[in-house]
């Protein structure tokens, strides 16, 4: 016992009642009842060859440090004292000592050696060749031992009864704690052996070559076969997640962070699992479900442009589907519309009757570049498309802006505009405090029914007219007591209308700069450069080509960067956007 424990202060007989066990002490988890049974035989024959060894503590009281199944032997048959070596330590001495004593005289299960390594492991403060050493063992002896106690305590349990082989729960082991139990029930109760085992766990888990998310945290998981690969006999094939809920919400983190990415290039980014069928359908240029590239050039722009995130766990995760139109109505009425500008005509006969001016309505005073310049391939003027594309919130509300100063633009120079507003304004507001009602408004205006069209003609009205309307109104409002109160001014509306009345040059008002762009996905702002002009500027430059191009393949930051710093005049260019705003009827 000495030349393992170190010199005893003194041997001695103490009373077995004055000894006791300290619970959690002994590294020996299980006492098995036929092997007692049989110490007990021995004790009665031959007596007790090794004395126990015990801590001194306060009084006559002792702790033991080694030989608890001896002594456990000697209560049972009688015995009233017990021969024992006495040392004077501390509790930590005494428990690296029984840890000591244990590994060398008693056939500790597997399950025990792990947690008399922990115990020492953290004796050590976590210096793996330290308690190595201590122990006795290989580091990889240790770290096999340690990686067991990700084990649930009934996987231990079970090991220690002896009820699953090591195989077992070293694959047991590398599942999340409640799953654990749940295959071990499965495991005994089929009798499964280790290979079924491995077989079913293998099905299971998943490859970590499939992961997106960052890996560096799985290197030293106990849920990597990797690790199992290097620490037990017992293992799944190299690199592959055991733990399907982690590896799960990495992904689903991962899956958020590539989605906002992609709304960069579209205008909606749908996951996988959202996807109702049918709902979103290719957008393509060509073939039998093309939309020809003067539209597919516009849909760049559009607030239905789609692509699908893949988030299913697996190996398309990540994947990427589109572009793809959101907007299955329209999208058949491009598709159809394409397929007839297609098809042969016969060569048309001259006109009897030439058109009347003004039969094909534009806006107009938009700006002479916009309709020169813009949307220009292969050298010509594309087809404007037949109806104009839904353009996502955040470009509809920089085009709106746009609209919103041309029409305050206009206000210092036309007197009509202050009293067409000053008007409707008094009208509201004697409509709302007051008795007007529609009849004091002129015929024309009456037959109005909304805000912005009954502005629209009050503008079209003279200015002796409007002021004439004015006093008549003021003078019932002075005199007219409150009623109804209403709120019905649609000032976007209202701002198309004075634009659009009085033909104000748009142009002056487009300020494309950082804010602009960034309103935009990065095929809009690929739209933009083609309508004003820049992309056929940038090209003429020298190997303008070549840097047209890399300025294309950049991501959207880079990309706002490089067209500012490219030295375009913009002066002139009014968006496809914002005519589309001019002509919209809501």
């Amino acid at each position: 016992m000495s030349e393992h424990l170190g010199n005893a202060t003194y041997t001695t007989s103490l009373p077995v009642s004055t000894v006791r066990v300290r619970s959690g002490h002994n590294p020996r988890r299980r006492f098995n009842q036929e092997e007692h049974d049989g110490l007990c035989q021995t004790l009665r024959e031959e007596g007790l060859l090794h004395p126990i060894a015990v801590r001194k503590l306060g009084g006559e009281e002792f702790e033991i440090i080694a030989g608890e199944r001896r002594w456990r032997a000697a209560k049972d048959i009688g015995w009233a004292s017990i021969d024992a070596k006495v040392f004077i330590c501390s509790e930590q001495q005494a428990r690296r000592m029984a840890r000591i004593e244990n590994l060398k005289r008693v056939n500790l299960s597997v399950p025990e050696e792990a947690y008399l390594a922990q115990d020492q492991l953290d004796d050590c403060e976590g210096d793996y060749e330290q308690t190595a050493r201590v122990l006795g063992w290989t580091v990889a002896k240790l770290r096999h031992r340690m990686q067991l106690l990700h084990a649930s305590k009934a996987v231990m349990d079970a090991l220690m009864d002896r009820a699953i082989q090591v195989g077992h729960a070293e694959l047991l082991s590398t599942l999340p704690t409640e799953k654990q139990d749940d295959v071990l029930g499965k495991v005994i109760a089929h009798r499964a052996s280790v290979a079924q085992l491995r077989e079913q766990l293998q099905g299971v888990s998943i490859a970590l070559a499939q992961a997106k998310f960052d890996l560096e945290g799985c290197r030293d998981c106990p849920h990597n076969s990797s690790q199992q690969s290097s620490l037990f006999a017992e293992h799944i094939e190299a690199a592959r997640c055991t733990n399907s809920g982690c590896f799960s919400t990495k992904t689903v983190g991962w899956v958020n962070g590539r989605r906002e990415e992609l709304k960069d290039g579209y205008a909606v980014v749908e996951l996988r699992t959202e996807v109702i069928p049918g709902k979103t359908i290719p957008l393509v240029m060509q073939g039998e479900y093309g939309v020809g590239k003067a539209q597919y050039d516009q849909c760049r722009g559009c607030a239905f442009r789609t692509c699908v995130l893949d988030n299913t766990v697996g190996k398309t995760t990540g994947n990427v589907e589109g572009p793809l139109c959101g907007n299955a109505t329209c999208n058949t009425e491009k598709v159809a519309a394409y397929k007839a500008a297609s098809a042969p005509t016969p060569k048309a006969a001259a006109p009897l009757v030439e058109p009347a001016k003004g039969q094909q309505q534009a806006v107009q005073g938009l700006s002479k570049r916009s309709a020169s310049t813009g949307d220009q391939a292969n050298g010509s003027v594309q087809q404007a498309p037949s109806q104009p594309i839904a353009i996502p919130k955040a470009a509809k509300l920089a085009y709106q802006a746009v609209v919103r100063r041309g029409a305050a633009h206009i206000v210092p120079t036309e007197p009509r505009v202050l009293l067409a507003l000053a008007a409707y304004g008094l009208f509201q507001l004697g409509r709302s405090n007051s008795g007007l009602t529609d009849s004091v408004l002129p015929p024309k205006v009456r037959a109005m029914t909304g805000s912005s069209e009954r502005i629209g003609r009050l503008l079209l009205m003279d200015k002796g007219d409007l002021q004439s309307l004015l006093v008549n109104m003021a003078s019932q409002f002075l005199t007219e007591n409150p009623e109804n109160y209403v709120r019905d001014v649609d000032r976007s509306r209202i701002n198309r209308v004075i634009v659009n009345t009085f033909e104000v040059d748009m142009a002056p008002h487009v300020t494309v700069n950082k804010e602009f762009l960034a309103c935009h996905t990065i095929p809009a702002i690929h739209l933009v450069l083609d309508e004003s002009g820049f992309a056929t500027w940038h090209k003429a430059q020298p190997e303008g080509e070549k840097k047209h191009k890399a300025l294309l393949a950049l991501d959207k930051k880079k990309l706002i960067e490089g067209v500012l710093k490219a030295g375009f005049d913009f002066s002139g260019y009014v968006p496809s956007g914002v005519r589309t705003d001019l002509v919209a009827k809501d």
